[in-house]
């Protein structure tokens, strides 16, 4: 057999036994990264614990490319740890660790690599922060912390991919935040490997919302236990409760009607939402109508009920007939 159908069969062999041991092997749960084309990446399956097992890195899960363990290759290993030096489009796809443990069995550690070209591209950022607090909080993604804290990197902030001075730990902190402070803030860690400096990145998108006070809520009308009706006519009943600042969406006011139902019973309701542009001031107001009037109206308990976001607030009133020579004018409640 000549030396170069024996070094095919070799080949051959090895890829198809890297195959074989890898379909055999438990696989972890898969992570995914998106990385800016320049800079630099490292990568620990968090579940290997310990730098005793003999690890090795492969590209593609379908035909396993070995990666190399030289450590002047851009992409290459060492121990568990996987490098990208200075990423590159092309580095983008599937890497697997595989190792087998103190029982014999086999393990794979899946991740996936995209390569952007852009910095503003939003799908390299790590989520939001979003609140209202008077003090704000921008932390450094997890992955970029380790590395600074693992080759003794030094931290350094952008706001809108513009230097921040005086910026040089893991954690952001905006005092006093405001709407003017919203942005994308970049987190940047400035390492050395080999002699070489590196840099890593990571961003969050920070939004500053206006404040929220919730209130106990507040029933304002009806004011009385007590409301004139005609029986016969139509009587329309308002439910109006006031819940706090800013707080659309935790403010509901509703009418619930003692042993009867709203929808079957000659009831109907409507609800209307409403915050002040300027006070921000949150009202609900519930509205009741009763189509006709009937004597069972007079023996009956309605109730105004308004729920805040932790507190509900309740008042009942009953109906009472209007004398037919009465010159009663309108009371609170009425409509």
């Amino acid at each position: 057999m000549d030396t170069l159908r024996l070094l095919f069969l070799i080949v051959m062999a090895t890829s198809a036994c890297d195959c074989a041991v890898m379909q055999m092997c438990e696989k972890h749960n898969s992570e995914f990264f998106n990385l800016l084309e320049g800079e630099a990446f490292l990568f620990q399956p968090w579940e290997i614990e310990t730098d005793l097992y003999e690890v090795k890195w492969y590209r593609n899960v379908t035909q396993p490319e070995p990666i190399s363990t030289e450590e002047n290759q851009r992409v290459h290993y060492h121990g568990k740890t996987l490098f990208f030096l200075k990423v590159q489009p092309e580095d983008a796809g599937v890497y697997f660790a595989q190792h087998s443990d103190e029982d014999g069995r086999c393990h794979n550690y899946n991740v996936s690599i995209k390569v952007f070209r852009s910095e503003n591209d939003t799908k390299l950022l790590y989520g939001k922060i979003k609140n209202s607090d008077s003090n704000m909080k921008v932390p450094c993604p997890g992955w970029i912390k380790s590395i600074c804290d693992d080759h003794n990197g030094t931290f350094s902030w952008m706001k809108d991919f513009k230097p921040l001075e005086g910026q040089n730990k893991n954690d952001l902190l905006i005092k006093d935040a405001k709407k003017k402070h919203e942005g994308v803030y970049t987190c940047v860690c400035t390492w050395m490997h080999n002699q070489t400096v590196y840099r890593s990145s990571g961003s969050r998108r920070l939004i500053k919302e206006e404040q929220r006070v919730h209130r106990k809520p507040k029933i304002l009308v009806p004011e009385t236990s007590e409301v004139l009706a005609d029986k016969g006519l139509e009587k329309k009943l308002n439910c109006s409760v006031f819940c706090g600042v800013n707080v659309f969406g935790h403010c509901n006011a509703r009418w619930e009607v003692t042993g009867r139902s709203i929808q079957t019973d000659g009831y109907s309701q409507s609800i209307d939402n409403v915050m002040d542009n300027i006070s921000k001031h949150t009202k609900s107001t519930a509205v009741l109508t009763i189509e006709k009037v009937s004597g069972r109206d007079f023996q009956t308990t309605f109730t105004c009920i308004g729920m805040g976001l932790f507190e509900t607030e309740s008042r009942n009133i009953t109906l009472r007939q209007r004398g037919a020579t009465a010159t009663d004018g309108p009371i609170p409640g009425e409509r």
